[in-house]
């Protein structure tokens, strides 16, 4: 990511974030903007810093899915 797109990156992220909250997006938006944020904070040296609502709910969303993928991959015995 180069510096122009970081600082749009920074602005989108800043502007979403100001009229939304996580729990009203979708999954896969909180991520996204968790993660373009962090990809632009690591190009820019600097960026917006997300409120912790947004991390809080990224991690409780990647614990859903390790507990789904555990549950699914997990072999049943045999009765």
């Amino acid at each position: 990511m180069n510096i122009g797109e970081a600082s749009a990156v920074t602005t989108l992220v800043q502007h979403f974030t100001d009229g939304a909250q996580p729990d009203d997006c979708a999954d896969e938006v909180v991520l996204a903007v968790v993660d373009l944020n962090a990809r632009a904070r690591k190009a820019l040296s600097a960026g917006a810093v997300l409120p912790t609502l947004w991390l809080t709910r990224r991690d409780e969303i990647l614990a859903e899915r390790r507990a789904q993928q555990r549950r699914s991959t997990t072999p049943r015995r045999p009765t």
